[in-house]
């Protein structure tokens, strides 16, 4: 199916208006017509928020051989399983747990640093006799009032 069929296909099954489905793309309702005639193609950036507004991939939408369904793909008589909503689900969950994970090691990380740096500070006489590495350097509060 040529992509301005697919795409007056989709629009048409979710009873969209040319301008309604131009606001939720953020482009023109002129521009949704000239791709609707044939005029010229949407962007790979407007093929992409298509096919997320439709839950299609960007090759189902520009491929002939694919039949559109709002909401899937149809090639031939298969049709292509995206995941049950468990499975994805599941790696949502999985994907926070994830990132919690890492964050907890990050601030564990730098908790052990700073702990470090505490424990091992650089002696004066070092600073005063200038042996101090860049590394080593620490901060010393110095009394002005003299």
């Amino acid at each position: 199916m040529e992509i301005k069929y697919a795409i007056l296909e989709l629009r048409k099954s979710l009873g969209l208006s040319q301008d309604d489905f131009a606001k939720k793309l953020f482009v023109t309702r002129q521009a949704v017509s000239r791709w609707e005639q044939g005029i010229s193609e949407p962007s790979t950036e407007n093929l992409v928020s298509i096919g997320k507004l439709f839950d299609v991939t960007v090759d189902a939408l520009v491929n002939e051989n694919v039949q559109l369904q709002a909401g899937s793909a149809v090639l031939g008589a298969e049709t292509e399983e995206k995941g049950t909503p468990e499975k994805r689900s599941k790696y949502g969950i999985l994907k926070i747990v994830g990132i919690v994970l890492f964050a907890i090691v990050a601030i564990l990380v730098v908790c052990i640093g700073l702990v470090n740096d505490k424990q091992n500070p650089v002696p004066m006489d070092d600073i005063t006799k200038g042996e101090v590495n860049a590394s080593e350097a620490v901060t010393v509060p110095i009394d002005l009032k003299e």
